[in-house]
């Protein structure tokens, strides 16, 4: 019967207690500690219920081979870090335009509209008085 590797990847405190019962269960104490065992559908049952705090993966004796499933988490900060990107970006633009703030304009796009403008705004902080000078 083929083997499997357990590593703890993440730490049980501040999990619930069953979850913290099955890491001790699987013989794993501190972080980066490992575990060889037999792979059964039991151990891999326990292994799924924790799966988000430890790293499975298939074990010949020789060297270990990445399990079936492979995290995407990598994948995920890419595509987060590209959205925030975007995200600082689009308002840039929505202040470059040269269009009339109205009520949903946001207060630094007004000041940018108003200085774009030549129209002085100093010691005007609210938003329907810098509205007021727009018009």
């Amino acid at each position: 019967m083929s083997q499997i590797k357990i590593t703890l990847v993440k730490s049980p405190i501040g999990r619930l207690p069953a979850q913290r019962k099955t890491v001790v269960a699987l013989g794993l104490g501190k972080l980066q500690s490992s575990v060889v065992k037999e792979d059964t559908p039991a151990l891999r049952g326990m292994a799924n219920s924790i799966s988000h705090l430890v790293k499975v993966e298939d074990f010949d004796g020789k060297a270990a081979k990445p399990a079936a499933k492979k995290s995407t988490q990598p994948a995920t900060k890419v595509a987060t870090k590209e959205k925030a990107e975007s995200k600082k970006a689009e308002p840039k633009k929505a202040s470059a335009s040269a269009s009339k703030p109205d009520a949903s304009t946001t207060i630094p796009e007004i000041k940018a509209y108003l200085k774009e403008q030549g129209i002085s705004y100093t010691g005007v902080t609210k938003k329907a008085d810098l509205l007021a000078l727009v018009k």
